[in-house]
């Protein structure tokens, strides 16, 4: 699984989208960054990122209905492919299975 299939997964299985900050940290996490570097280069506060963070990590456990943490993000999810049900999912909800990519380059507020 990718980050893009589980922002994807998150916004048909919860019937919401995550925040663009919680899509960077997502994004991010996944690349091995700590919250001190993602504050500094996105201009964030650390404290608040480890925030939201929090939630974000807990909203995905209930989705996989597995602990998630930034630690074990891409180890459980990495590995993780999608189910039967999530590809029915995602393939019924839009004619585009996924999302378009987040910018790489891009700087968020």
């Amino acid at each position: 699984m990718t980050p893009d299939e589980i922002v994807h997964i998150v916004h048909v299985a919860g019937q919401k989208q995550l925040l663009p900050v919680q899509e960077l940290i997502l994004h991010q996490s996944w690349k091995g960054e700590t919250y001190a570097t993602m504050a500094e280069e996105f201009h964030y506060d650390a404290a608040y990122l480890k925030k939201v963070a929090f939630e974000l990590w807990h909203l995905l456990s209930d989705i996989f209905q597995t602990p998630i943490s930034k630690a074990n993000l891409r180890s459980i999810l990495g590995s993780h492919p999608l189910t039967l049900q999530q590809q029915q999912l995602l393939s019924s909800t839009s004619l585009s299975p996924f999302p378009p990519k987040i910018c790489s380059d891009c700087q968020f507020p």
